[in-house]
């Protein structure tokens, strides 16, 4: 049974992992031309011609019972399995055919490259090393052990047996590739910089090294040569996810939001289920205004990734901007599902509550806020100020001291303090909370610009009139008439 070698070794970028995929010979070219050993091999080879495979594995298993023909006709039945992508089958009877006939370094080797495929890394790279033990000059078992540490993570075992290869072969391509993108990946940038670049030396056409460096180069931060590499590597296929994907990144750094929106574009046209697209094209069409665009992509990425509490509060955002308050708190109540402390998402809710008249909720929201920042003055004053708004005056009162406490130049939070401890008839509190008002030093012009002061004069107003306090109450209505004509 011959050996399934590897044709090319691809890392595939996403971002700034690599994970890598073995790709394999689909099967044994010269299944039909092998002398027959045993009448099921016979038989199995007309079904395989036939294009029966099925059939061809049913009588290959059947003669395994033969003992003496058992490794064969295992290795045989693994062969169209895996032609027929049925690694799990595959691997089974590849184990078999090496327990047939020990040591069985191709039945090993081919059973690991099974495990490969189905992603079970760890028991793959089990399968490798003893494929390895059993030829242990050869390269092909010892590059897919590397890989499976390399998926693993296993990033220094990684390193070391790619160098291991080199060793039996310093001019290996893959090898050396695969070397460069696991010092990619422990952030010995430069190291692996100097193996790009000779890979590219010897072929600058090279698809895969072209992608590496541009995920390199955005990960570095280095966006010109991300975009220098990115444009060479669409010269050569226009779409290419790591071109497009390098292209956009670029133009989103430059601010170029048309170039980033088209890349994006394409992207979602080539990658419809890349989430990062989706959300790239998202935050562009919002810098350009397009907003309809942008809900449109942002609601997409956060279906492909509802796991993601900045993509709904970013669709949040931009639903705030359309004035789609009600979809604006359901995208916020959904990044809350995934992080109930992302204060952005938080936020957002509580603007959302305010506008869609669901002042209660916003003031749940807030006090949840203020579980994850308890010195925020401006969560201190919203909480206090729709406690105001239903006349829980001692709530509110505490509310807003703990506010002025924090930012002790806020003339709007002494002001409703005092109003507050007004209502609860702590005249004498309420005095020092208005001297302090004064004392800030903040102009009214810009206290009514920053909290609307001249609201606050006029509650104040009322609420000295309802403790028959006339004259001061005119006089609040006074101050707020000028604020209104000198500062607004």
């Amino acid at each position: 049974m011959q050996v399934i070698q590897d044709r090319h070794w691809v890392w595939y970028v996403d971002d700034d992992l690599i994970p890598a995929l073995l790709a394999v010979e689909p099967g044994n070219p010269e299944l039909e031309r092998r002398a027959a050993c045993c009448p099921a091999f016979v038989e199995a080879v007309r079904c395989h011609r036939e294009g029966r495979l099925n059939d061809a594995i049913r009588v290959l298993e059947e003669g395994a019972a033969e003992r003496r023909h058992a490794g064969e006709c295992y290795a045989g039945a693994g062969q169209i399995y895996f032609e027929q992508q049925r690694y799990e089958e595959a691997a089974r009877v590849f184990e078999a055919a090496a327990a047939a006939v020990p040591p069985h370094p191709a039945a090993r080797f081919n059973q690991a490259v099974c495990l490969e495929k189905m992603r079970r890394y760890r028991d793959a790279a089990l399968a490798f090393e003893k494929a390895a033990q059993l030829e242990s000059n050869g390269t092909a078992t010892i590059l897919g052990l590397a890989h499976c540490l390399l998926c693993m993570r296993s990033l220094e075992p990684a390193l070391a047996t790619f160098e291991r290869c080199l060793e039996i072969d310093h001019r290996h391509f893959q090898a050396r590739f695969g070397r460069a993108a696991a010092l990619q990946l422990l952030e010995r940038y430069d190291e692996a910089l100097d193996v790009y670049g000779e890979l590219l030396m010897e072929r600058p056409a090279d698809e895969d090294v072209l992608a590496n460096l541009i995920s390199m180069s955005i990960t570095r931060g280095d966006l010109e040569a991300a975009r220098r590499h990115s444009e060479k590597l669409r010269a050569l296929k226009p779409d290419h996810r790591a071109a497009l994907e390098g292209l956009a990144a670029a133009a989103l750094a430059a601010q170029d939001y048309p170039s980033a929106a088209k890349y994006c574009v394409k992207l979602t046209e080539v990658e419809p289920e890349l989430m990062e697209a989706w959300f790239n094209l998202g935050i562009a069409s919002q810098k350009l205004g397009r907003l309809e665009w942008a809900a449109k992509a942002l609601k997409r990425a956060s279906e492909l990734r509802p796991d993601q509490a900045v993509i709904h509060t970013c669709l949040g955002a931009v639903l705030q901007l359309k004035g789609d308050w009600e979809g604006a708190a359901a995208a916020f109540a959904l990044a809350l599902k995934v992080a109930p402390n992302h204060l952005e998402a938080l936020w957002g809710l509580e603007q959302a509550c305010e506008q869609t008249s669901a002042s209660s909720k916003a003031e749940k929201v807030l006090e949840q806020i203020l579980t994850v920042t308890a010195d925020s003055p401006e969560a201190w004053f919203r909480l206090g100020w729709f406690r105001a708004q239903r006349q829980a005056w001692a709530p509110a009162a505490a509310a807003f001291e703990r506010c002025s406490r924090l930012r002790d130049d806020w003339a709007d939070a002494f002001l409703n303090l005092g109003i507050a401890q007004l209502k609860l008839g702590d005249e004498d509190a309420a005095r020092a909370s208005f001297q302090a008002a004064g004392g800030t030093g903040q102009p009214v012009a810009q206290a009514a610009e920053q909290s609307n002061f001249t609201n606050a004069l006029v509650n104040l107003g009322h609420a000295l009139r309802g403790l028959g306090k006339e004259k001061e109450a005119r006089e609040c209505w006074s101050m707020a008439a000028e604020t209104l004509s000198s500062g607004q």
